[in-house]
């Protein structure tokens, strides 16, 4: 199975690319309902009513970068989870085109978009 990203040169691209990403995803999610506490974490909302959950969890970041086996940094990017079409900029009539392609156009440092399953670190065997 295919395990796609971001991926970066070195970290500090991928941690400019999670700022970027953060603030595009917190003014789009704003546009349709959901709010900043004032910790600045996203509060979720129920997913069998779409309401507003003030108990759950709180998104304060979008990813922690990692390192490849070939030195370059990942950043997970949940192409598949964001198809829905949105508003891009403003223009009369609007153009709209994919969340994720609206995020990508956010993203201010060079990246490329691949399967990532063979360059992942091992991880600890479990107890």
């Amino acid at each position: 199975m295919a395990i796609e990203a971001y991926v970066f040169a070195d970290e500090a691209d991928a941690q400019t690319a999670i700022g970027a990403i953060e603030q595009v995803m917190r003014m789009l999610l704003s546009q349709i309902g959901y709010h900043i506490d004032e910790n600045g974490k996203l509060i979720g909302h129920l997913a069998d009513t779409g309401q507003e959950n003030p108990e759950a969890a709180r998104t304060d970041h979008w990813d922690i970068p990692l390192q490849l086996s070939d030195g370059r940094w990942r950043v997970a990017s949940y192409r598949h989870l964001f198809t829905r079409e949105i508003p891009a900029g403003h223009s009369d009539p609007p153009v709209m085109m994919p969340l994720w392609q609206v995020i990508d156009s956010h993203i201010p440092v060079q990246f490329t978009y691949e399967d990532i399953s063979g360059l992942l670190p091992p991880q600890p065997p479990e107890d």
